[in-house]
């Protein structure tokens, strides 16, 4: 719990805010978790939507834990006052127990549904257009 609180307090992260990692050896795709705020008892939370368990909250010692195996590399604060950070927080903890689907509903999809209300994700975006891209190519090569 030592350093996810250390990690909560040095980047200010408030409820809303998420948090773009890197799995450690394998920096290819990014994984997205949200800030979702404390409890009563002075824990903080997280939820993030994962292809084991879908949408579900990540207690301190859980995210300890994920820190071996992901590093934070970037943190998208929430933009929008209070009332809208509590509704992000609500349109998150609505999306418990949802499945994951690497297409249609992935970490990222999440992430910005949390922030932005909409479920997209560039990376299924980008792998998308290169999809079309290397056909296009392998039908013109064909061709020619």
């Amino acid at each position: 719990m030592r350093k996810i609180r250390e990690f909560i307090a040095l980047n200010d992260l408030r409820p809303g805010d998420a948090i773009k990692a890197k799995k450690i050896g394998w920096e290819i795709l990014d994984h997205y978790a949200v800030y979702v705020g404390q409890d009563d008892f002075n824990r903080h939370y997280f939820m993030a939507n994962s292809m084991k368990d879908g949408v579900r909250y990540y207690s301190e010692d859980e995210v300890e834990e994920l820190l071996r195996e992901f590093a934070p590399r970037q943190i998208r604060k929430f933009h929008g006052d209070e009332a809208e950070r509590k509704h992000a927080v609500l349109r998150a903890t609505n999306e418990e127990g949802k499945a994951y689907n690497l297409i249609r509903y992935n970490c990222e999809h999440f992430a910005n549904y949390v922030q932005y209300g909409q479920k997209k994700s560039g990376q299924v975006s980008l792998a998308g257009v290169s999809l079309t891209v290397l056909v296009f190519l392998i039908i013109g090569s064909s061709k020619g």
